[in-house]
């Protein structure tokens, strides 16, 4: 055939393998072709051979794949998280002015409550809520009032400047009418009469509000008490800070946790130590077993051999939870078994599929 086809003269390369030992007729037919300078004869891998193949796999690749993470991740301290970004400090000029607009507003404030005030304190319905209870007259009031409050003591309050805004002054009005229906008993004539114009004093207070308070200014004032409580919280907290600040003290805490971090150290690494130590003995059996199970087997199941655990270590690298003990011991030792058996039912002059 290749006489016909071949031009005279055309170099040609013939290439022939096989897997197995050559049986007579084959030998023969190789004999024809080639000539004994011509042929290599490759003998299956000597043990050593076989180990030096899947030592860095069963090493280098599960070290790096597990026991390096690992060690990683317990080396590196967990840090808290970060606390949110501080606004810029205000300068005293910038203080002064936004309290100079403050004051301005508050005292806006002062005015609109005591236009309130006079409205509530002009209806006559009112006059028994406008001055503090006569103790002398009523010797039993404190016992049931804890936390007395008339509209006289709100004026004061109001020109010494204790509110800084309109719940606050809804809270003292509406302390008036709860104290009166708490003392004076509804099966009194005169308990009634006092318990009605104290309900209606809230609801004349809210109908005042309702028709002259603008809603943005009140929040306008509740911004500023946030504001200012605010800025006292962190003066306060700068003082403290600057009160404890020591020199003498972080050195010890340098010193402290320097000692800290050379015993940690350490003690990682002779827990490494151990670690390593244990995990080469688990590697060198399981190398013994690939040796004697490889032993006078040809390459392809080797190869095929190598490929399979090469993706059990890759298959499982980015699962946590995975141990070194646990790869070998759960997944390459049951593989070796398997595979021994499909050796076992194999024949050489069929790879495996």
């Amino acid at each position: 055939w290749y006489q016909r086809r071949v031009r005279a003269g055309c170099s040609m390369m013939l290439i022939a393998t096989l897997s197995t030992s050559a049986t007579l007729q084959q030998e023969s037919l190789f004999s024809d072709l080639f000539s004994p300078s011509e042929r290599l004869d490759l003998r299956p891998p000597a043990a050593s051979n076989i180990t030096n193949f899947f030592t860095p796999l069963l090493t280098s690749e599960i070290s790096r794949s597990f026991s390096v993470a690992s060690q990683h991740d317990e080396s590196i301290e967990e840090l808290e998280e970060a606390p949110p970004i501080k606004p810029k400090p205000l300068s005293d000029e910038e203080i002064a002015a936004i309290e100079k607009r403050e004051a301005a507003t508050l005292r806006e404030l002062r005015l609109f409550l005591r236009d309130m005030v006079n409205k509530l304190m002009k209806e006559r319905k009112f006059y028994c809520f406008c001055k503090p209870v006569n103790l002398e007259e009523v010797s039993d009031y404190l016992e049931v009032v804890k936390k007395p409050m008339d509209l006289e003591k709100i004026r004061e309050k109001i020109d010494c400047m204790e509110y800084d805004t309109v719940k606050e002054f809804i809270s003292d009005v509406e302390l008036i009418a709860e104290n009166a229906i708490e003392y004076n008993p509804a099966d009194d004539h005169t308990g009634r009469q006092i318990r009605h114009r104290a309900a209606e004093l809230k609801d004349f207070l809210h109908s005042l509000l309702d028709n002259e308070l603008d809603e943005d200014f009140a929040t306008l004032c509740e911004e500023i008490k946030s504001a200012r409580a605010a800025r006292r919280e962190q003066k306060e907290a700068e003082q403290q800070s600057s009160r404890s600040r020591s020199e003498s003290t972080r050195n010890t805490g340098q010193s402290r946790r320097s000692t800290t971090t050379e015993e940690d150290n350490v003690n990682v690494q002779i827990n490494g130590i151990a670690s390593q130590s244990q995990d080469s003995d688990s590697e060198d059996t399981i190398v013994h077993q690939i040796v004697e199970l490889l032993r006078n087997t040809d390459v392809d199941h080797i190869i095929r051999l190598y490929t399979l655990i090469s993706q059990v270590v890759i298959k499982n690298r980015s699962n946590k939870s995975m141990t070194r003990e646990t790869l070998i011991s759960e997944h390459i030792e049951p593989l070796l078994h398997s595979f021994a058996q499909t050796i076992s039912r194999s024949t050489f002059s069929e790879p495996l599929g």
